[in-house]
């Protein structure tokens, strides 16, 4: 559906007539129920233009990172929070440790772009 179909103007009848005494505050509402209602612009994006009015070009997705031993070896994941409590559920459910999962998802999806490899083995986790 198109958002123009949602933004039609609604005519209203005049509850009273123009100027009468009888109920004023119903004719204020009555007149800013009748005004036009202003179009959202454009969204457009422009990372560089976002840094200069202060305001960040998409919507702030807060990602965590945090350190966790894979194996005999200390890395670094930054994933969102949602997934960070997903690997613990799995974790739980499994009886293992976040350690134990990522290792098992390292075994198998390998090293690299690790932190979307998980991401993508708790989707597959949780769609089975």
């Amino acid at each position: 559906m198109a958002i123009d179909n949602l933004a039609r103007p609604v005519r209203l009848r005049p509850l009273a007539a123009e100027g009468s005494v009888a109920e004023p505050h119903l004719q204020q509402q009555l007149r800013t129920a009748m005004r036009p209602v202003a179009q959202p612009a454009e969204a457009t994006v422009d990372p560089n233009n976002a840094a200069k009015n202060g305001k960040p070009a998409y919507p702030c997705i807060e990602i965590t990172p945090r350190s966790v031993w894979i194996g005999s070896r200390r890395t670094s994941i930054r994933l969102e929070p949602e997934f960070w409590t997903a690997l613990g559920e799995i974790a739980r459910e499994q009886r293992s440790t976040i350690s134990g999962v990522l290792l098992d998802i390292e075994r198998i999806h390998g090293r690299s772009r690790f932190a979307s490899k998980v991401r993508v083995a708790i989707l597959a986790y949780y769609r089975r």
